[in-house]
């Protein structure tokens, strides 16, 4: 039986969508100095990670969490944010 590639590479876990959403002078920042935008989004993962990994009760050494982002720097008509 053929197994979907989504169900091998995600397997029926809990998962969640968070979204993080910033003003317009922060998102002209990160996309010039992509180094900034990693070490933001490594703030976010470690916040969320520690947050879930409280609330499951597990300890920090033994708990497994993951990732997957998506930096999205156009609007909905797939526009390039511009500044005005």
């Amino acid at each position: 039986m053929l197994v979907p590639a989504c169900k091998r590479l995600f397997p029926h876990q809990p998962m969640r969508q968070w979204v993080l959403s910033v003003p317009f002078p922060l998102r002209f920042l990160f996309a010039s100095q992509p180094v900034v935008m990693a070490k933001v989004l490594g703030i976010v993962y470690r916040t969320i990670a520690t947050h879930l990994t409280h609330k499951a009760g597990y300890p920090k050494s033994t708990a497994q969490t993951g990732a997957v982002t998506l930096i999205q720097r156009f609007g909905s008509a797939l526009n390039l944010y511009k500044q005005a």
